[in-house]
């Protein structure tokens, strides 16, 4: 499963929070991807403000008044980081990030966050000086990937959540979720057989009920259709 997202953007931290539960009932099956979504320099772009690696990955306007697109990227870099270290570790982070940063996005705020949650700071900042090819100027191995698998979809309805390359349109809720990926892995796999649905989370217990109630009477309706047809074959004779 492939997730993209827009670092400025607060609803893509709110698909996380969900698809974290997903990936705790998948865990060890799920192929879960992030991809951070940046483009090119565009004429009106400001390339100091906007961009890094010159004018390669930027993002412009952020969300939040007062942002620069530069450091809304570097914080994605950051992010893509905490996920390489671990997972889990990105789920959280980006939780607390959410609650946080997401008006400074600020280094030193992510710094905090990471101290906070027990994140090797040192790590994060090895990943990030290593991913640009040739000093913080050149090119970003990090974003050069996730822009080419960017470029490779026609959605761009952000944020999005892709399912063995195919755009996953239902409902951005686990049950939901779950369920679309439970149909692409093998019907033996243990996770999907002994997953336990929180039903209140997709349907209320009032529509469980009127679920219920529709179909015993469509059984009672089935039942006199058949007595019908059996009184009718029986008085014929």
């Amino acid at each position: 499963m492939d997730y993209y997202y827009q670092p400025d953007v607060e609803h893509s931290y709110e698909v996380l929070q969900t698809l974290e539960k997903v990936y705790g009932h998948l865990i060890g099956k799920l192929n879960f991807n992030p991809i951070i979504v940046t483009r090119g320099a565009y004429s009106n772009y400001n390339i100091d403000n906007d961009c890094v690696s010159d004018d390669k990955y930027c993002i412009n306007n952020p969300k939040q008044k007062g942002l620069k697109g530069k450091d809304v990227v570097t914080e994605s870099i950051r992010q893509k980081c905490v996920f390489n270290i671990n997972p889990e570790y990105f789920f959280k982070y980006m939780k607390k990030f959410q609650s946080k940063c997401l008006d400074s996005f600020k280094e030193e705020c992510s710094k905090n966050v990471a101290n906070e949650l027990s994140i090797s700071w040192d790590k994060i900042q090895t990943c990030y000086q290593s991913s640009f090819t040739n000093g913080l100027n050149s090119d970003n191995k990090i974003l050069h990937k996730d822009m080419q698998k960017t470029r490779m979809i026609s959605n761009k309805m952000y944020p999005l959540i892709l399912i063995n390359e195919y755009t996953y349109e239902g409902s951005i809720e686990v049950n939901d979720i779950l369920l679309s990926l439970c149909s692409t892995l093998n019907t033996e796999t243990s996770q999907c057989k002994n997953i336990k649905f929180d039903l209140d989370e997709s349907v209320t217990s009032i529509e469980l009920v009127i679920i219920d109630l529709s179909i015993i009477v469509l059984g009672l309706v089935l039942a006199i259709i058949v007595c019908k047809k059996v009184a009718k074959k029986r008085y014929q004779r």
